[in-house]
């Protein structure tokens, strides 16, 4: 499913900020719900636009301080500290003198080209290449998305954690599987399970399924003889004859 980017148009002329601010802002709209909110970390941004967290953060300060994002500090249950809470704010104006203003044309005069003269080429090696370049081989490698975008009640980072989590383990996360997954989520929360506690306790455990942490051990009906291994396989197991009845595969 295509995502789109919504990012207020006055920070495209804004002098204050710079491109990698405008990159990390963009970013920072991927993510957003309806209201402008979102719970992406700084990590999680840093891995898509192929920069540091300290370069995200120096972004943040700046996209703060000149009115584009809120951040509000959240706490987990245990009292840990959470990814903030952003919100991107589409109503600020340029302050006096911050309007960008392109550089005056100036016409390019292009060298003398020597004829009959042609770079030296190295056997082998494809100048036309963008994968021969080494600032191309340096960055590192993006995280796709998941197909399906989270719901406003689920924590977008948990939602990618898991789809990350089913591509390592060879069950790629299609549009229908996120779907299915997202219905069962949606399930355990009416019942009144964290969909966040749900997700870790499937990593933790390198299940491909989502099971309810306290109906874990009633579910498995695991046995005091049965090895880690085994258990885990026998979930995979379950929850592949579950995909396969829903005409998954």
């Amino acid at each position: 499913m295509s995502r789109f980017a919504i990012m207020p148009a006055s920070a495209v002329t804004d002098a204050r900020l710079s491109t990698r601010d405008l990159s990390v802002l963009a970013a920072i709209g991927v993510h957003t719900d309806r209201n402008g909110w979102c719970y992406p970390s700084l990590g999680r941004l840093g891995e898509m636009l192929g920069i540091s967290r300290q370069a995200v953060q120096k972004s943040m300060r700046s996209l703060t301080a000149a009115g584009y994002v809120q951040t509000v500090a959240r706490a987990r249950d245990d009292g840990g500290q959470a990814s903030n809470r952003m919100r991107v704010l589409f109503d600020t104006e340029h302050p006096e003198g911050a309007l960008r203003v392109a550089p005056p044309a100036t016409s390019e005069v292009a060298p003398p080209a020597t004829p009959g003269v042609a770079p030296p080429a190295t056997p082998g090696v494809a100048h036309n290449d963008p994968s021969n370049d080494p600032v191309e081989r340096q960055q590192p490698a993006r995280v796709r998305a998941p197909v399906v975008g989270p719901p406003e009640w689920l924590d977008s980072q948990a939602w990618e954690d898991f789809a990350e989590h089913r591509r390592k383990t060879k069950a790629a996360l299609t549009e229908k599987a996120a779907k299915l997954a997202l219905a069962e989520l949606s399930k355990l929360r009416d019942q009144g399970h964290d969909p966040v506690a749900v997700i870790n306790q499937t990593i933790l455990n390198g299940w491909r399924g989502l099971f309810a942490p306290k109906e874990s051990h009633a579910v498995r009906g695991n046995s005091p003889r049965e090895s880690e291994a085994q258990r885990v396989e026998r979930i995979n197991r379950q929850h592949d004859e579950r995909e396969r009845a829903a005409g998954m595969f």
